[in-house]
């Protein structure tokens, strides 16, 4: 029998346990292939290894989209501290896509303004004087992309993944 699997938007889908799958006592899945994964006595369809930003959004996603979710890593998964005083150095670039994505997560919602700078033109130059303009007006976009603080990204992040009910396993 085929696995199955559900679309978490952007691009994103799990594999759901097989049609066969039953549900004990307590109600967690047991599949006879053995492809639901456990820790302890509880049950999960989807393991996560990584609270990295990629992982904690995936957990909050597959979460959200009803499956029992844990997220293991190595160190204790936590919001950092807020430093209002201080810009955090290590920044990403998030394209509009993934910005809908984590506004569809709720985490996008949860990021300062004064943390968010849009990137609505570039210039491109190349060596033998080649030059690429890009406009986010030119696309129907507000911006070809947004600079985030990791710290800020982390702490909405991980503020989601709790409010989702994702098990976190870690030291």
């Amino acid at each position: 029998q085929g696995a199955r699997h559900r679309d978490l938007g952007a691009g994103v889908s799990t594999a759901l346990p097989s049609r066969g799958a039953a549900r004990d006592a307590a109600g967690a899945r047991s599949s006879p292939r053995g492809d639901v994964a456990t820790a302890g006595t509880r049950a999960f369809d989807v393991v996560i290894a990584g609270a990295g930003l990629p992982g904690l959004a995936l957990a909050a996603a597959v979460a959200d989209a009803g499956l029992a979710t844990a997220l293991v890593d190595r160190e204790p998964i936590a919001a950092p501290p807020a430093d209002d005083a201080s810009f955090d150095t290590r920044i990403y670039a998030v394209s509009p896509g993934s910005a809908a994505f984590l506004a569809r997560l709720g985490a996008w919602a949860e990021l300062p303004g004064e943390r968010l700078t849009a990137v609505e033109s570039m210039r491109v130059t190349g060596d033998l004087g080649g030059v690429l303009d890009f406009a986010a007006f030119d696309l129907d976009e507000r911006a070809l992309a947004w600079i985030v603080e990791e710290r800020a990204l982390r702490h909405a992040l991980v503020r989601r993944v709790h409010a989702a009910g994702v098990a976190l396993l870690a030291p």
